[in-house]
């Protein structure tokens, strides 16, 4: 019965889940297992297991899930003891119950009144039906990505606005991303191959990276150095530090360190993308230029994937319409940035360009 209401998925447009989620699910009943690798095929990387016990096992010696979905009657009722203990090795994991008891049922009531426990508690019919375990799948991930974001912040927040202070950008907060740049950078994300953590990252990446650009304007190397000083040594933040590093590299290998491809960190590959283009907005070139001299550069300072990701049709004309907002709200006042003095007409190659 579950197998076939799974069916029912394909016969809909798969969900757009990029980066694809890593979930486990428990249950005994090896036909929901199968369900579940079925109807999550195009959206998650599904393990399954039979017995609690071996999932523990293995989440203490492999890379943690962001999703682990568990049947409450599991093991002789023991799936909630189970997600209890899956949280406790990692609070970041967002845990689904799943059951056929009812809802007067004492197991039940405990899961749903336990709710830092259990992010969601569903009847395993709700579940298996159409496009719901998709859905939920991926509302998962996103609160997988939120919360370890939420414990970076917590862990590292406080350093990090003091290593701030410490570089001379004492009049920045965090948080004060531009509105534009972060719209960029969440577009290219929502179509990139990515966690759904890693997206969250990165948004907070780009955005104290942003302060570097605000607190240093026309020094875009010791913006560098600084990112670099300021993120070293804070534990989850490596692919931060990464993008800090290397987000002046060129693809084709002409940047500063002379990286090239795929030896440069996909952060810095989108954040270089961004800034490009959200520099070239501020300098005042108009929508088609812009896209012009992001074509230009793709293959040479810019990694093809992204800037592919950028001027794939349904993005660029959601872009064009923002940037031509933006160009407007800007007549009283440029965004603080370096401008770039006697640049050539929009939409020929830029010989002489200053590096992104």
């Amino acid at each position: 019965m579950l197998r076939w209401k799974c069916l029912e998925r394909r016969n809909t447009m798969p969900l757009n889940l990029h980066g694809r989620p890593s979930v486990w699910y428990v249950d005994g009943d090896a036909e929901c297992g199968q369900a579940v690798r079925y109807g999550l095929l195009d959206h998650a990387k599904v393990t399954t297991f039979a017995d609690p016990s071996s999932a523990l096992d293995e989440l203490q010696k492999t890379v943690h899930p962001e999703v682990v979905i568990a049947d409450l009657a599991v093991s002789n009722r023991n799936g909630l003891e189970f997600l209890r203990a899956v949280v406790k090795i990692n609070p970041d994991i967002a845990a689904i119950a799943v059951t056929d008891l009812p809802d007067s049922d004492e197991l039940v009531v405990r899961a749903r009144h336990d709710s830092p426990l259990c992010w969601r508690v569903t009847s395993k019919e709700n579940f298996f039906v159409g496009q719901n375990m998709a859905s939920v799948v991926a509302e998962a991930a996103a609160e997988h990505g939120r919360r370890h974001l939420r414990r970076l912040r917590d862990e590292h927040g406080l350093e990090i606005q003091k290593r701030l202070s410490d570089e001379g950008a004492t009049n920045l907060e965090l948080g004060a991303f531009s509105r534009l740049e972060a719209v960029l950078v969440k577009h290219l994300l929502s179509h990139l191959d990515m966690r759904q953590a890693d997206k969250f990252i990165l948004l907070w990446a780009a955005d104290l990276y942003d302060l570097g650009w605000r607190a240093f304007p026309d020094n875009p190397d010791r913006a560098r150095e600084a990112a670099v000083r300021i993120f070293s040594g804070l534990a989850g933040m490596e692919k931060v530090l990464e993008a800090a590093r290397d987000w002046r590299e060129h693809f084709d290998g002409s940047g500063p360190q002379g990286k090239r491809a795929q030896d440069i960190p996909l952060f810095a590959r989108i954040i270089s993308v961004a800034d490009f283009v959200c520099q070239a907005i501020a300098e005042r070139r108009s929508p088609a230029g812009i896209m012009a001299r992001v074509r230009n550069h793709s293959g040479t300072w810019f990694d093809p994937q992204v800037t592919a990701v950028f001027l794939q049709m349904q993005v660029a004309e959601e872009f064009l319409q923002m940037i031509e907002r933006e160009q407007q709200a800007q007549k009283g006042g440029a965004r603080e940035r370096s401008a770039v003095v006697n640049a050539p007409p929009d939409g020929e190659p830029d010989p002489e360009d200053s590096e992104p």
